[in-house]
């Protein structure tokens, strides 16, 4: 795990994120990269999210404990982020249907602008969103094999 959080640090360091705004982005990225690490469902569930808090979580909670011993991130905007984004991928895989096309064309017509739904009261620019997705790629390295995950 130190070696992640040592890449991690090294990135932010070398595109510059400001100190102030490391335990965001870092959340943001551990949301991401923790709710992509985590294996769907084979085929559609009466709940996901329940499926979510039963088998899911825990895998999220520990990668978020972990990370955040070494490198303080904001813990409820990740727990938050990564049950949303772990959803969407349920969702798209699952439920074809869920995203409507207006939505879909909606989120094309914004793909210069990447929002955070109003956590932070604020949106990145598609340069802070890269910075993100450069975060998510060193997380994602060794996530996975730093924690053990099993299949589910």
């Amino acid at each position: 795990m130190n070696i992640v959080i040592t890449r991690v640090r090294e990135a932010m360091s070398t595109m510059n994120v400001p100190l102030d705004q490391r335990s965001k982005y870092l959340a943001i990225a551990v949301a991401k990269a923790a709710a992509y690490a985590q294996p769907l469902p084979t085929s559609r569930l009466d709940s996901p999210v329940t499926h979510y808090n039963q088998v899911v979580l825990p895998d999220v909670q520990n990668t978020v404990s972990a990370i955040n011993e070494f490198h303080i991130l904001d813990v409820p905007v990740a727990m938050t982020l990564a049950l949303k984004i772990w959803l969407i991928r349920y969702r798209i895989a699952h439920e074809p249907t869920f995203v409507t096309t207006n939505e879909l064309l909606n989120n094309i017509a914004e793909v210069d602008r990447v929002s955070l739904g109003g956590l932070y009261g604020e949106s990145f620019t598609p340069e802070n969103a890269a910075k993100v997705d450069r975060l998510v790629g060193e997380l994602g390295k060794d996530l996975e094999a730093s924690f053990n995950f099993s299949p589910k």
